[in-house]
């Protein structure tokens, strides 16, 4: 599935519509459960990618979507990772 996400993610032209569909939360999510090493650099990269859409990134920060970034990366901290 994370491979998935993240194949479909490398699509440009579809970041918006990804993030828009809850693409980007369901991913921040599956971040957070896993614990497998592949799997969380799947996410980490299909994350990436939809960040690196402008209207993406606007839509982030319009919807206060910040801190669950800083979740991620406070969790990765904790364990090690």
């Amino acid at each position: 599935m994370s491979r998935a996400l993240a194949n479909l993610a490398a699509k440009v032209e579809i970041h918006f519509d990804i993030h828009h569909q809850g693409g980007l939360a369901c991913l921040i999510s599956a971040a957070h459960r896993t614990t497998e090493e592949v799997c969380q650099r799947l996410l980490s990269m299909a994350i990436q990618f939809l960040c690196m859409n402008f209207n993406v990134r606007n839509a982030i920060i319009k919807e206060k979507g910040l801190g669950q970034f800083i979740s991620i990366t406070r969790q990765r901290e904790h364990i090690g990772v």
